[in-house]
């Protein structure tokens, strides 16, 4: 029973078209170098920052909050 419904969820997620971005891109060019720096030193992965990174991060994108 359990499997019969996780292919059908699996089916009926998988004809879900893909969700697109909202809302503003923000190209590189206008965040803070340090900021770009760290974050491609990271690979593009937030999850790897600390808590520390993660607060920086989350002030800099704010600058651009409508």
């Amino acid at each position: 029973m359990l499997a019969t419904l996780h292919r059908r969820i699996a089916r009926l997620e998988a004809k879900r078209p893909p969700t697109q971005p909202t809302g503003r891109m923000i190209s590189f060019e206008e965040m803070d170098p340090a900021m770009v720096a760290m974050y491609l030193a990271l690979d593009c992965d937030v999850g790897r920052m600390s808590m520390d990174q993660l607060n920086l991060w989350e002030a800099e994108i704010m600058r651009f909050a409508d």
